[in-house]
């Protein structure tokens, strides 16, 4: 009876060890994920067509922000805009990005890379955009 709990003991040690072993390597093995390419950036007079086609202000404003366009735009820029049919709450959306895109250009000025990551705000996630 005694042999009968000793080989149990010892295949409960080592099962167990197994387990262990195997749990320690799923958990240090690198994660890869598919991270969706972006689309190109948005010129003004892609912005212009879209606005003119019906898209709606909420469309055009995730199409902005999924592209990781950032516009700097002159004030002859915005007023070209309005008088193009864009809508106002697009172009304040143009200007804020621009100036999350330079805040946190200023804030990170040691970034050697082309890209930067920023957060937008009313944003989920990181993406990159490229600082000219």
């Amino acid at each position: 009876m005694k042999n009968h709990f000793k080989k149990r003991r010892k295949y409960l040690i080592w099962n167990s060890a197994v387990l262990l072993l195997s749990l320690l390597l799923t958990a240090c093995a690198p994660r890869y994920y598919y991270v969706k390419p972006l689309p190109p950036p948005l010129s003004i007079e892609d912005i212009v067509d879209r606005s003119r086609q019906g898209a709606g202000d909420t469309d055009l404003i995730r199409e902005i922000d999924e592209s990781g366009t950032v516009l700097y735009l002159r004030s002859a820029d915005i007023f070209d805009l309005k008088d193009k049919g864009v809508s106002e709450r697009v172009i304040d959306h143009l200007i804020t990005v621009k100036e999350w895109t330079l805040l946190n250009a200023a804030a990170y000025p040691e970034t050697e890379s082309e890209n930067v990551y920023v957060k937008r705000p009313e944003s989920r996630r990181f993406v990159p955009i490229s600082i000219h």
